[in-house]
C-alpha cells in the first residue's frame, strides 16, 4: 500500500508540475519537459522545507502538502486560461525520421536496453556507493527520523550536515512516503534521463541537425561515469541536469526562459558544493549567448543566487563558514603551491580523460571486434575516406589503451625533472580500465567529444552550428572547469564526476561532427562497446550482485572488506528490526547500514543514549554501565548490548 501511495503522490507532484510548466507557454517540447522537471524538483523541495520547522516531514503531512500544491497549481492553470503544453506530434515525426538512420536505431536500442537494466538495478539492488553509504542516504534517513531537514545532532562527519540538500530531499521524500529506501535510486535515474535530454536540447539550440543531436545525447548516455551513476544514489547527475537545463534556457530568447535558467541555477547551488565552482562555465556561456547585458538577466541571476544560498547561510549560522569548514581550513591550492600547480593539476585531470573502463585483459578485444563491424558497414559505401574515418574513430579506444599510460609517464617525467616530484607523483597508480561510479571518467568517446568540440567553432559554417561564439564557450567548458577545480579543490582521483556538466556541453557541441556518417558509425561502435564493458566491470554493482543479501551488496565497495563489513553483517542478521542503536564512529565510518532495509531502527550518535545496542568503531572507549560485548572483529569493531539483550 505504501508503494501505491508513493506512486499516487508522485503522480500528483508530476501533475502539479505539468500544470505549472504549461503556464510558461514554451514552444519547444524539450523546453517544456525540462521546465516540468525543474518545477517538480522545486515544488517537492519547497514542500519539505516548509514542513521542516514544524517537524512535520511525516507521510501524512507530505502527502497533504503535495495535494495542496496540486490544487494550487490547478487554480493557477485555470486562471492562466488552461494553456496546453507544446504538441509532441512534430517531435515524434523528427524522432521517426532520425530512427530511420541505422546508426541512430542501433544506438537508441542499446541505450534503451541499458536503461531497462539500470532501472532494474536501481529498484532491485540496494544503493552501495561509498558516499551514498557515508552521507547521502544517511542524512536523508536521519532527517526522516527527526521529521525535519536540518542539522543532525553529534554527527560523526560534517558531511552529514554541511552539504546542500536538494538531491537528498528527493531521496527523503521516497523514504517518508514509501517507508523503504528501495526508490531512492530513482532520483539519479531521473537525473540521467534529464541530463541526456539537455545534451539534445543544447545541441539543437546550437543548430545541430536532429539526427546528430540525438546521437550526441545517446553517446553521452553511454559514457562510463554517467551510466555507472544512473542506478545509484549519488548527486552528480542531479547537479548536471540542473546546470544543463540552466544553459539550455540561457540559450533561449525570452524572459520566461531566463527565469527558468535562474530556477535551474538556484536548484544546482542547493544540490552540491561543486555548483559554485562551475559558475564560471555558466557565466562564459551566458556572456557568449547574451553579449549585451540585459536587466532581466542580471535581476534573475541575482535572485537565483539568493534563492540558492539558503543552506550556505545555515552553514554560516551553525559553523561560521558558508561551506561548514568542509575544506578543513586549507587555503586554496594555487596560493599554497604556486602557479606551477595551476598547470599541473588541470593537466593531470585531462590525462585522466584518456581511459577505457572495462577493457581489462581480453575484454579489450571487444573494441577490435566493434571496429571491424563498423568498418564492414563502412565498406558498403565504397569510399576510402569513409572507411578510414570510421576505422580511426572505432580504433580510438585501443589507441588510448596504449597512449594513456604513456601520457601519464610523460607527465611524471616533466614534473620530476622540474624538481616537483609532489606534482609528478599525483595518483601515479591510477589505471585506465577501472569502472567505478566514483572514480571513472568519460571513456574514449568522452575524450574524443571534448577534443572534437574545440574544432566545431572553426567549422561552424560547414556543420551548421550557430553562433560560433556559443559553441566555443561550450567547447571550452571542460578546460575552464579543470582550471577552476584544480585551483580551488586540487587533484583527487574521485573528481572526474565533477566534470559531468562541462562534458555534457562538450558532447552537445562536439556532436556536430556526428552529422558525418563515417564518424557516426565509428562513434556508435565505440559507444555500444563502452556501455557493455562499463556495466559488466562496474566495481559497485557488477552482475554478481543479483541475489546477494543487502549487507553483502552494501559492503561490496572496495575497501569495505575489513571489520566494518562484518559488523554491518552482524547488524543485519542479529540486531532487531525496531531496535534503537547508538553509534560511536570515526569520521569516515558509515552510519547508513544500521537503519535497516525498512529504516525501522532508531539511530543516534554518542553522546546521546537510548536503546539497548551500541556499535563502537576501533579505538573508541568501552561504554560504562551495564553494557556487555556481544560481537567483536579482529580489527577492533565491537557491538555492545545492554542488560539481557541477546
Amino acid at each position: 500500500m505504501t508503494v501505491l501511495l508513493l506512486v499516487a503522490t508522485t503522480a500528483c507532484l508530476a501533475g502539479s508540475a505539468w500544470l505549472v510548466a504549461s503556464c510558461f507557454r514554451l514552444q519547444s517540447l524539450v523546453g517544456f519537459l525540462l521546465c516540468w522537471y525543474l518545477v517538480a524538483h522545486a515544488g517537492l523541495a519547497g514542500a519539505i522545507v516548509v514542513l521542516s520547522p514544524f517537524d512535520l516531514v511525516v507521510r501524512g503531512a507530505v502527502v497533504a502538502a503535495v495535494a495542496v500544491e496540486l490544487v494550487v497549481s490547478a487554480a493557477v492553470w485555470l486562471r492562466a486560461g488552461r494553456p496546453r503544453p507544446p504538441s509532441a506530434r512534430l517531435a515524434a515525426a523528427h524522432l521517426r525520421a532520425a530512427v530511420q538512420d541505422p546508426a541512430v536505431a542501433v544506438l537508441l536500442a542499446a541505450v534503451a536496453l541499458a536503461f531497462v537494466y539500470l532501472t532494474a538495478l536501481a529498484l532491485f539492488t540496494p544503493a552501495n556507493s561509498w558516499d551514498a553509504m557515508w552521507y547521502h542516504l544517511a542524512r536523508a534517513a536521519f532527517w526522516r527520523q527527526q521529521h525535519a531537514v536540518g542539522y543532525i545532532p553529534h554527527a560523526s562527519t560534517i558531511r552529514l550536515n554541511v552539504n546542500p540538500p536538494v538531491a537528498e530531499i528527493d531521496a527523503l521524500y521516497t523514504m517518508v512516503v514509501a517507508g523503504t529506501d528501495r526508490f531512492v535510486t530513482l532520483v539519479a535515474l531521473a537525473g540521467y534521463a534529464a541530463t541526456t535530454l539537455t545534451v539534445f536540447g543544447i545541441a539543437r539550440r546550437l543548430g545541430v541537425e536532429v539526427r546528430a543531436a540525438l546521437l550526441a545525447a545517446l553517446v553521452f548516455a553511454t559514457l562510463p561515469v554517467v551510466v555507472l551513476q544512473a542506478s545509484g544514489a549519488l548527486n552528480d547527475l542531479v547537479l548536471a541536469s540542473f546546470l544543463g537545463a540552466c544553459v539550455y534556457f540561457l540559450l533561449g530568447d525570452t524572459v520566461r526562459e531566463t527565469a527558468l535558467a535562474g530556477l535551474a541555477l538556484a536548484l544546482a547551488l542547493e544540490t552540491k558544493f561543486v555548483a559554485p565552482l562551475l559558475l564560471p562555465v555558466v557565466a562564459l556561456v551566458a556572456l557568449a549567448a547574451r553579449p549585451v547585458r540585459r536587466g532581466w538577466t542580471l535581476a534573475i541571476a541575482g535572485a537565483a543566487l539568493v534563492l540558492g544560498s539558503g543552506w550556505y547561510v545555515l552553514n554560516l549560522v551553525e559553523t561560521g563558514a558558508i561551506e561548514g569548514h568542509l575544506a578543513g581550513g586549507r587555503t586554496n591550492e594555487l596560493a599554497s603551491h604556486g602557479l606551477l600547480r595551476l598547470v599541473a593539476v588541470p593537466g593531470r585531470f585531462l590525462i585522466d580523460f584518456a581511459e577505457v573502463p572495462g577493457a581489462a585483459g581480453w575484454w579489450a578485444a571487444a573494441y577490435g571486434v566493434a571496429a571491424g563491424v563498423a568498418t564492414v558497414v563502412a565498406l558498403r559505401r565504397r569510399r576510402s575516406a569513409t572507411i578510414v574515418s570510421t576505422a580511426l574513430v572505432a580504433l580510438a579506444p585501443l589507441a588510448i589503451l596504449v597512449l594513456g599510460p604513456l601520457a601519464k609517464r610523460g607527465y611524471q617525467w616533466v614534473f620530476f625533472h622540474l624538481g616537483r616530484p609532489d606534482l609528478g607523483s599525483i595518483d601515479q597508480d591510477r589505471g585506465v580500465v577501472g569502472a567505478s561510479a566514483l572514480a571513472s571518467y568519460y571513456g574514449p568517446l568522452g575524450l574524443l567529444l571534448v577534443l572534437a568540440a574545440l574544432g566545431v567553432p572553426f567549422f561552424a559554417a560547414r556543420l551548421g552550428v550557430r553562433p560560433p561564439r556559443v559553441a566555443l564557450a561550450c567547447a571550452l567548458a571542460p578546460f575552464v572547469a579543470a582550471v577552476v577545480i584544480g585551483a580551488t579543490v586540487g587533484y583527487d582521483e574521485f573528481l572526474g564526476r565533477y566534470f559531468m556538466f562541462p562534458v555534457a556541453l562538450a558532447a552537445a557541441t562536439g556532436g556536430a561532427f556526428l552529422q558525418l556518417r563515417p564518424v557516426a558509425w565509428g562513434a556508435v561502435a565505440v559507444a555500444v562497446t563502452t556501455l557493455f564493458l562499463a556495466l559488466r566491470a562496474n566495481d559497485e554493482k557488477p552482475p554478481s550482485v543479483w541475489g546477494k543479501p543487502r549487507w553483502w551488496v552494501q559492503t561490496k565497495v572496495a575497501g569495505r572488506t575489513n571489520g566494518e563489513r562484518e559488523v554491518v553483517r552482524f547488524a543485519a542478521q542479529s540486531i532487531p528490526r525496531h531496535a534503537a542503536v547508538t553509534l560511536d564512529l570515526r569520521t569516515t565510518d558509515w552510519s547508513y547500514p544500521f537503519f535497516g532495509a525498512k529504516l525501522t531502527r532508531t539511530v543516534r550518535f554518542v553522546p546521546e543514549r537510548g536503546g539497548r545496542w551500541l556499535v563502537a568503531a576501533p579505538g573508541r572507549p568501552v561504554p560504562a554501565g551495564g553494557w556487555r560485548r556481544v560481537f567483536e572483529t579482529g580489527d577492533g569493531w565491537r557491538v555492545f548490548a545492554l542488560g539481557r539483550a541477546p
